[in-house]
């Protein structure tokens, strides 16, 4: 399995280049692929044509929201087998 992490300042292309790159792999049947977008605008899923909606799945930002501050979460002093990695129901 390869992996790839494409991280830059902002603005300079790296969701575009991600989305040109996953047609290339999809075309080229280099599959499955897994996708994780950490912009906080998370607009990948919509340049890869992928209407999370649609596909009943949530965005990292709307987890976080839902599983963590609506409930209100704190990370102070919280050992890691506690924290909201170990909350988020997907």
């Amino acid at each position: 399995m390869k992996k790839l992490v494409i991280i830059g300042r902002g603005g300079t292309g790296k969701t575009s280049f991600v989305a040109l790159m996953t047609k290339y792999f999809i075309e080229c049947r280099a599959t499955p692929l897994l996708l994780v977008d950490a912009d906080p605008d998370q607009n990948l899923a919509e340049m890869v044509g992928i209407d999370l909606r649609k596909e009943g799945k949530r965005t990292i930002s709307e987890l976080l929201v839902e599983t963590f501050l609506e409930q209100g979460g704190t990370t102070v002093g919280i050992p890691p087998t506690e924290r909201i990695e170990n909350c988020i129901k997907v």
